[in-house]
Formats: C-alpha cells, sequence, structure tokens
C-alpha cells in the first residue's frame, strides 16, 4: 500500500516528496499551469510583506526631521547706550551684489516691530536713501542721497557704522565708499576724523558690541 511505501522510503526520498507536494500546492494556488482557474490570494495573507513598496533607505534618511537651512546676514542696528549690534537677517542666497541689497534694503527699512520691542532702533532713519552702485576689488561704492533734513551730529558715525558693518559683512566686501553723484562723499569717522577714502569694517568697530 502506498502509506507503506513512504513509510519504508529513504529519508532523501521523503524530503523530496514533501517539498515537490509543498511547491505544487504553491504553484496551483497562484494560478499556475496545470490549475483549473486564476486564484486570489488576500493582501493579508501575502507573507512578509512583499506588496509594501520598497523603501530607499538613503532617500529614507534624508527626509527625516531636518530642519531646513535658512540663510542670513547679519545687519546692524543701533542697541541700547549707542551700541551697535548685529541683527541675523533671512536673506535669498546669491552673488555679493545680491546679497549687499539685500542687506542695504533691511537696513533702509529699519528695524522689526519685534527688534524695536527688544529695544533696537537705527541711526539712519528715513532720511538717509541707500543704494549700491558697484563691487569692485572688495569696495562697495553706495549712493547716499537724504531725502529731508540732516543727521545730527553725534548720529553721524553711528549711521556710517552701520551701513560699513553691515556691508563689510557679506562675502566679497572688504571695504565701502559712500558716494553722491559719483563724487566721494566724506565719511565721519569715530573720534571726527573726515575721510573720503574707502573704509573698513575695523575703522567703525569700536562702536559695536564685542563679540567672542
Amino acid at each position: 500500500m502506498p502509506g507503506a511505501r513512504l513509510a519504508g522510503a529513504p529519508a532523501g526520498v521523503l524530503v523530496g516528496v514533501l517539498v515537490g507536494a509543498l511547491v505544487g500546492a504553491l504553484l496551483a494556488g497562484c494560478g499556475a499551469p496545470g490549475s483549473t482557474r486564476p486564484a486570489e490570494i488576500e493582501p493579508s495573507e501575502v507573507p512578509y510583506g512583499l506588496l509594501s513598496p520598497a523603501v530607499d533607505p538613503l532617500v529614507a534618511s534624508s527626509e527625516g526631521d531636518v530642519p531646513e537651512q535658512v540663510a542670513t546676514t547679519p545687519v546692524y542696528l543701533l542697541g541700547e547706550g549707542g551700541v551697535l549690534l548685529a541683527a541675523p537677517t533671512p536673506v535669498e542666497p546669491g552673488s555679493s551684489t545680491q546679497m549687499a541689497e539685500q542687506a542695504l534694503s533691511r537696513l533702509q527699512a529699519g528695524p522689526t516691530d519685534e527688534e524695536r520691542a527688544a529695544g533696537l532702533a537705527s541711526a539712519l532713519g528715513a532720511a538717509v536713501d541707500l543704494s549700491l552702485v558697484s563691487i569692485d576689488v572688495g569696495t562697495a561704492r553706495v549712493e547716499v542721497r537724504l531725502n529731508a533734513g540732516e543727521l545730527a551730529a553725534d548720529q553721524v558715525p553711528l549711521a556710517l557704522g552701520q551701513v560699513v558693518l553691515t556691508l563689510t559683512s557679506v562675502a566679497g566686501i572688504e571695504s565701502v565708499q559712500l558716494v553722491n553723484d559719483g563724487d566721494p562723499v566724506e565719511m565721519a569717522l569715530p573720534g571726527g576724523v573726515l575721510t573720503t577714502a574707502p573704509v573698513t569694517a575695523a575703522d567703525y568697530q569700536e562702536l559695536a558690541e564685542p563679540t567672542g
């Protein structure tokens, strides 16, 4: 009888029979040739999550909770006690010219409501209009115009310090020269010295809050 023959069969033959039977059952269940009709398999019955979409581990790791990086540049404002403070300001990344124009525009606009609430102000005021003319060999030439009135004498070095320290914080700018209709404008240094030559951050650093 068949059962007796299997029972007396060698172990290797028995294993082969069992494996063959298992493969045949799987093929029949999947609608392989020899089955009478295609068979549908419920997704819940598919083992090991074989129907789940493949996940690229490199993509998965790069799409974690990584904060978006925002470019900033320091814009110098007037703090309590007449000290110039660097206020990090968001900007669109770009060339030195584009970054300088954004910094000047932000400086021209003055402190935000939050910055005013924190005690920050500007010595420039609405009377001064600034626009970037060019950047040549590290020197930014800035057109300056007074729209109305004049700055108080004691505020002039602070206003100039705001412009110079802000612009020299932009990569590629080492010095600043103010011009009016193309002609150099005298700039007042701390202590009252006047110069028409390009000035650097070091010339106004004593007006800023110490760093480091």
